[in-house]
């Protein structure tokens, strides 16, 4: 079994990333709302869902998170926190409950988030993320349409993450 604080998160096509950062990024993404009721039934549709549960289902409900958005950093605290009194899964539990939470429970500052960031909540590559970069450096985004013109963002992805974007 590995912890959260210790797990290798391999999610393609995603960029592997260490724990820390994982847990990081994790932590600023989730700060944003998702009270939509079909975002709410997506939720529990995901074939992620039943790592959360057996995760973090062993101290707690769902419910103790699922309505509190938090950012990159404090999710950090929380998972350390979690893993310092006992939160642990397989790998590819720990992979789960991370590809889950960036799915559906994370936020992300468009014209502030680093690039591992955005490649990880958009799902996008390092290099679509560095264009994102670079295109919001020229003129900070106001708006889906917008982002949604850089090459390589996917459109529908952002449709679905709307309100956990934040410009």
């Amino acid at each position: 079994m590995s912890t959260l604080a210790s797990a290798a998160v391999t999610a393609s096509p995603r960029p592997r990333l260490n724990v820390a950062a994982t847990m990081r990024f994790i932590i600023t993404l989730v700060t944003g709302v998702t009270g939509v009721a079909g975002a709410a039934a997506a939720q529990d549709r995901d074939p992620n869902r039943p790592a959360v549960d057996a995760v973090c289902g062993r101290c707690h409900g769902a419910a103790q998170f699922m309505d509190k958005p938090r950012s990159w950093e404090r999710w950090n605290d929380v998972f350390n926190q979690m893993t310092r009194i006992g939160a642990s899964g397989t790998d590819r539990q720990l992979e789960q409950v991370t590809t889950y939470f960036l799915d559906h429970l994370t936020t992300l500052s468009i014209n502030t988030a680093n690039s591992e960031e955005l490649a990880w909540v958009l799902n996008v590559s390092q290099d679509v993320a560095q264009e994102i970069i670079t295109w919001r450096n020229q003129k900070p985004f106001k708006s889906l349409a917008q982002l949604g013109d850089v090459p390589g963002v996917d459109r529908a992805r952002l449709q679905r993450i709307q309100a956990r974007i934040l410009f």
